[in-house]
């Protein structure tokens, strides 16, 4: 659950643009991995099964602090009504300022010959959008 700090400024009556920051945890990171079958029902793998290559693990590389930055713009869309004192549409951008992996790389313990496998710096950016109801 991030945890978001939003400063806005009224721009003309009933909007408002917002710079802020937010910041998460990451407790842990891990993975589930399973190769399964869906057509044709008649045939398995190699082992007689419909499924394989079942692992699971812990990712190494990840950040346990990250913080992005915040810009937003508000909309007052309904005001006063009964006991809401309003409702807002709240679109909004996540700027990443850190990354949640770091460029690594690593090889599978299965396959002849072992396969590589690489990750680049992943940082995640996003569009937001939701109401906000003020009581």
């Amino acid at each position: 659950m991030p945890i978001d700090v939003l400063f806005e400024y009224p721009v003309v009556k009933n909007v408002w643009l917002g710079l802020g920051a937010n910041g998460y945890i990451i407790a842990s990171a891990g993975y589930v991995q399973s190769e399964t079958l869906q057509e044709p029902a008649s045939l398995t793998f190699e082992n007689g099964s419909r499924t394989r290559d079942n692992a699971s693990g812990s990712l190494a590389g990840y950040n346990t602090a990250v913080f992005n930055g915040i810009g937003s713009l508000r909309f007052r869309l309904v005001e006063r009504m009964s006991s809401i004192s309003g409702i807002d549409l709240l679109l909004g951008y996540v700027l990443p300022l850190t990354s949640v992996f770091e460029p690594q790389t690593w090889t599978s313990a299965a396959g002849n010959p072992p396969t590589e496998y690489s990750i680049n710096k992943y940082k995640v950016s996003m569009f937001t959008a939701g109401l906000m109801f003020a009581f």
